[in-house]
């Protein structure tokens, strides 16, 4: 062999040569040969190995700066991604083709349907999972609302629960509970409806016990009352009450003796009016009285006798007035 012969020249040249250098001629001889037959490094990859790994090259995801949306004054318009149009009033940026983060204002999202194509937009206390659809996204101080006009999206809020909302409905993430009870205070046009619901959403963020969350339970007790469901409102106030709930006791209490007077009468009224006129509230004393004049004539009488002295408006206090004479007219009481 080659190395063999390399080393009996070594031999026949050299004066005396040791075993040492023998060794040492042979390993170079073995390094020359192995450096000839090396082959080149893409060629240990089978063929079809190498055209995954370019393919797979070519395919990796180059990295894309963020996407600003910015407009102040006026609606703008925008591609997120081919099959994605944004239309907005506000500020964000895309983050990559598949999301944008949407810090403020009006968002408007439209996704062509059956392309297969995966789209979020997230804000602070929501995200929202699209494929094939028409959404709106408005994020103000009261948190993110999401109202979809074509196809369901799914929303999910801050420590909630993903949310399915379809065509036609809407879904709102409160940046906080405390943010409901802002919104409510300042805006005092706002629909009952629209109120109820974000009462809803602040008290699914939070806990029974937190004064954020027993001031959102007397907020809804008060709209389901002035807005008529008074059977709504009694329940809610009962449920208030029984818990032990201190925040605002007797102004839930009068919403519960009004509305069981509206719609159950004195029987589910008077425990409620039984509390109240305890502490000497005015309107109770007299429903109280007004309840147990038949049976009760006399105690009667002097609880309108009791209500003529915390000095009642002057209209009230002649209504009174009345009602304590024809008592005493019937023998009751002197």
């Amino acid at each position: 062999m080659a190395e063999w012969k390399h080393a009996e020249l070594l031999r026949e040249h050299a004066q005396d040569p040791g075993e040492d250098e023998i060794l040492r001629v042979r390993r170079r001889a073995m390094e020359r040969l192995s450096q000839r037959h090396r082959p080149p490094v893409w060629a240990l990859i089978p063929a079809s190995a190498l055209a995954l790994a370019a393919l797979a090259w070519l395919a990796w995801p180059q990295a894309q700066a963020p996407q600003p949306l910015a407009s102040a004054d006026t609606w703008a318009q925008a591609d997120a991604r081919p099959g994605v149009q944004l239309a907005f009033h506000g500020q964000g940026q895309v983050s990559s083709p598949s999301v944008v983060s949407w810090e403020q204002g009006e968002l408007q999202v439209e996704v062509e349907p059956n392309r297969g194509i995966e789209f979020r937009v997230e804000t602070a206390e929501a995200s929202i999972r699209v494929v094939g659809t028409v959404f709106s996204v408005d994020r103000s101080s009261l948190g993110t609302s999401v109202t979809v006009a074509r196809g369901e999206v799914e929303v999910t809020c801050q420590d909630e629960p993903a949310h399915a909302v379809a065509a036609g409905e809407a879904w709102l993430c409160l940046r906080s509970p405390a943010a409901a009870l802002h919104w409510a205070d300042s805006d005092p046009g706002a629909q009952p409806a629209a109120i109820l619901q974000v009462v809803e959403r602040g008290l699914a963020r939070s806990s029974q016990g937190d004064p954020v969350h027993d001031e959102l339970e007397v907020l809804r007790i008060q709209t389901l009352a002035q807005s008529g469901r008074q059977e709504q409102a009694l329940e809610a106030a009962q449920a208030h009450l029984e818990r032990g709930a201190p925040h605002r006791a007797e102004e839930v209490r009068q919403i519960a003796a009004r509305a069981a007077m509206d719609t159950q009468g004195c029987p589910a009224a008077a425990p409620h009016l039984e509390v109240l006129a305890a502490d000497d509230n005015g309107a109770a004393l007299v429903l109280l009285a007004d309840c147990i004049t038949d049976e009760e004539p006399a105690r009667a009488g002097l609880l309108l006798e009791r209500a003529l002295t915390l000095s009642p408006p002057a209209g009230q206090a002649a209504a009174v007035q009345q009602r304590l004479d024809a008592i005493r007219a019937g023998g009751a009481i002197e």
